[in-house]
């Protein structure tokens, strides 16, 4: 298996960003990095289960989402 593209996991998290809802998109921009890693690695056995065992493409994707919801989503103080 030929390793994804950096547009190709783009356009992975696009997609799931499109379906996610904005309670989920406000949650993980909320969350730390070590809850952001949790859910990597549940991510990470769930993409293994359906795609390959060895593969470890994905590993970073979960990253991308919150990196991209932490601009986009994130809670501020308004005075």
């Amino acid at each position: 298996m030929t390793k994804p593209s950096q547009d190709t996991i783009l356009k992975i998290v696009d997609e799931i960003l499109s379906e996610m809802p904005l309670e989920g998109r406000v949650s993980l921009a909320d969350m730390n990095i070590e809850d952001v890693e949790v859910l990597q690695g549940v991510f990470d056995l769930y993409i293994r289960s359906k795609v390959d065992p060895e593969d470890e493409d994905y590993e970073h994707i979960m990253h991308e989402l919150w990196k991209r919801v932490r601009e986009t989503h994130l809670l501020r103080l308004v005075k």
